[in-house]
């Protein structure tokens, strides 16, 4: 993979976690307990380490994907937890950004699963789209995850910035996190 490559990996994910840790809801200690920010930070630091361990050590990462993939699986519930512990976050951008953290990491997960199944991420199996949905139906899946999350995206960018006093840090948070799985599934394919 190119060195570029690897750092466009990985570079949104850092951003994701700087962020999320960032975030004023964070920083406020009568807000959250400890365990309810780890449950908000975990799933970040999940996502950069399995995307910066495939990324810099290809074929010999140091977790195995099934490893990764479970415990990208597993980080994927903690936001909907974190949400139900906490009354004062949901709210229609408060589960829309938990959402948005575990869908990330479901197609960054399913991304891996990919990547490993040895089909084909690519139309070798056939003529057009249909030959590429065909050689590995998680393709189709990975598509239609990433239009979800896409219009999510977009749509959490323009509640924040409608919004007075909108976090510019859930912002850039949100749009870091799809970068990253855009890149990642672009570097699979």
């Amino acid at each position: 993979m190119l060195p570029s490559l690897e750092v466009a990996m990985v570079l949104p994910g850092a951003v994701g976690v700087c962020c999320t840790l960032g975030d004023r809801v964070m920083r406020s200690p009568l807000r959250r307990s400890r365990l309810d920010r780890t449950l908000v930070v975990a799933p970040s630091v999940v996502m950069m380490l399995a995307m910066g361990d495939l990324a810099f050590h290809g074929r010999s990462p140091l977790v195995m994907p099934i490893g990764w993939i479970l415990l990208l699986v597993i980080a994927a519930l903690l936001p909907v937890v974190a949400l139900r512990r906490d009354s004062a976050a949901r709210t229609p951008v408060g589960t829309a950004m938990a959402v948005h953290r575990s869908l990330t990491l479901l197609l960054t997960a399913t991304t891996i699963a990919a990547m490993g199944s040895g089909a084909p991420l690519s139309g070798a199996a056939g003529g057009g789209h249909q030959g590429m949905v065909m050689a590995n139906p998680l393709v189709a899946l990975l598509v239609l995850g990433i239009v979800a999350v896409a219009a999510l995206t977009l749509w959490l960018i323009a509640r924040l910035s409608r919004r007075v006093g909108g976090s510019r840090v859930a912002m850039v948070e949100a749009m870091s996190m799809f970068g990253g799985v855009v890149v990642m599934v672009g570097a699979g394919m």
